[in-house]
């Protein structure tokens, strides 16, 4: 789990792909593009291209400590539509377990260096930093497709990724945007005083862990280091949505 984003982000830098070819940008409303190129195909612009977990795995899983990647020859079995992997048991690190992605050359992802992958009972998560936008983008791989949950980060709150706004991808999608927001908006809210009674309503077992919080941020806090002792993506996402709700981001 991400547990110390700020020294993240001074070992990562968003590096900007240079266009393949020469192409014509057309502007449309809310700072939507097209581009055409010289066969006058038409494409839509995105922030951050989608491709499958197959050819993204095989250019970054040397960027992962605590996966194993077995590149093994087994008859009958494609290595680019399963892969075969090592991780740690969640209650001992020092023990592993094979992990099988199948389907891998289908499901999607983001095409993009990660900063790390955890894998759970129902799928898999990969976060994402981009420090040029603040932004922390949370992607949950699950069997219709891909769901993203876009964070901010801000400088007054270390550590503290707040989520904003969760969408949902299917297969055939190629691409995604970033999801604009109002910082100081969200940062006034962050500060604010909790509602207490509303947070148990979304979240029963609070009573069950004797906590009290003053402010939205301290329960922000909270939530973000409950998710490490969470295996499954339902229970994460429910996460993300209450800290949505308790901003009152819409």
């Amino acid at each position: 789990m991400i547990d110390n984003i700020s020294t993240i982000i001074k070992h990562h830098q968003d590096k900007k792909e240079e266009p393949a070819e020469k192409e014509l940008n057309i502007q449309l409303e809310e700072n939507k593009q097209i581009k055409v190129t010289k066969d006058k195909q038409i494409i839509k612009d995105y922030d951050l291209q989608i491709t499958n977990f197959s050819n993204w795995f095989n250019k970054h899983y040397n960027d992962f400590f605590n996966i194993n990647y077995i590149d093994i020859n087994i008859h009958g079995i494609d290595k680019l539509e399963t892969i075969i992997l090592t991780i740690p048991e969640h209650n001992d690190p020092e023990k592993r377990k094979l992990k099988i992605i199948n389907n891998a050359n289908i499901i999607p992802v983001l095409n993009y260096k990660p900063i790390e992958i955890n894998f759970y009972n129902n799928g898999f998560s990969i976060s994402y930093i981009f420090i040029n936008e603040n932004k922390l983008l949370r992607c949950y791989g699950v069997k219709k497709g891909l769901i993203i949950t876009h964070c901010l980060l801000l400088n007054e709150f270390e550590n503290c990724p707040i989520p904003y706004n969760i969408e949902k991808i299917n297969k055939k999608e190629k691409g995604i945007n970033f999801k604009s927001i109002d910082s100081n908006i969200i940062k006034e809210k962050v500060e604010s005083e909790i509602n207490f009674e509303d947070i148990v309503l979304l979240y029963p077992q609070l009573l069950k862990e004797n906590v009290k919080f003053k402010t939205n941020l301290e329960a922000i806090k909270w939530f973000n280091k409950r998710r490490e002792d969470i295996l499954d993506i339902n229970h994460l996402l429910k996460i993300d949505n209450i800290i949505i709700k308790i901003c009152e981001i819409k």
